[in-house]
């Protein structure tokens, strides 16, 4: 059982520059394109599609940190999820995402199916060093 996890450690690449990530994330967020929001959004929070598109609830916790309340089962489950910019910044952009993408008639299996090839294509758009195979290895694992 050992062995899997060390296997898994070998696999561990470090980035090259942490502050690229950042900065084409806040950009991106800003972005008036919904592909770019949304990739923006993954990045700095780490959420999947899914999480990002449907009914969940997104709301304001710290200056870094939104609340995602997920219900299942006539219960409520929540968790604070740390941000890599202004968690304010978040919230607008999910709400323009949540505001110009259709995903009523998606499961979570058709969201991520739809959304991650066109997430994969910006990232490796955007970023110049070789971030962009780590960032979408993360994405597509997610």
């Amino acid at each position: 059982m050992t062995t899997g996890i060390v296997k898994k450690y070998r696999e561990i690449r470090f980035l090259k520059d942490p502050e690229e990530i950042v900065e084409v994330g806040r950009n991106l967020l800003s972005s008036v394109g919904p592909w770019e929001v949304l990739s923006g959004l993954v990045l700095m929070t780490g959420l999947k599609c899914e999480s990002l598109l449907s009914k969940h609830l997104l709301e304001y916790k710290t200056p870094y940190s939104i609340r995602l309340t997920q219900r299942e089962d006539n219960q409520a489950h929540a968790r604070e999820i740390p941000t890599l910019t202004l968690a304010s910044e978040v919230i607008k952009a999910v709400q323009f995402i949540r505001n110009t993408v259709e995903t009523e008639h998606l499961n979570n299996r058709s969201i991520n199916a739809i959304f991650l090839p066109k997430l994969i294509k910006v990232c490796e758009a955007k970023f110049k060093t070789g971030e962009s195979v780590i960032i979408t290895n993360s994405i597509t694992r997610s």
